[in-house]
């Protein structure tokens, strides 16, 4: 059985990552369809649906910077430290 979580992950230098669950539909001012992506820390990821472009907005910046994406793909299970807030590993 496949399910479809509809969870984005993004990796940056030292392995360190984040985790969002699902987006958000939206419409840019000319009309573009657009889904957001909400990261914990206040990140967000911006994807352009009628043009397919991709951008990121760091938590407290009005910019966008331009990125990538890889594309889906089916990962495998993998186990994960669990952390608190403030990035301690929990026991």
């Amino acid at each position: 059985t496949h399910a479809q979580y509809g969870l984005t992950t993004i990796l940056w230098a030292g392995d360190n990552f984040q985790i969002a669950s699902g987006s958000q539909q939206s419409r840019t001012d000319n009309g573009d369809k657009v889904a957001m992506v909400l990261f914990r820390n206040g990140d967000q990821m911006v994807m352009n649906q009628s043009t397919n472009e991709t951008f990121f907005s760091f938590n407290g910046k009005k910019s966008l910077v331009s990125c990538s994406r890889t594309g889906e793909r089916e990962n495998s299970t993998v186990t994960l430290q669990r952390t608190d807030a403030s990035g301690k590993v929990e026991s």
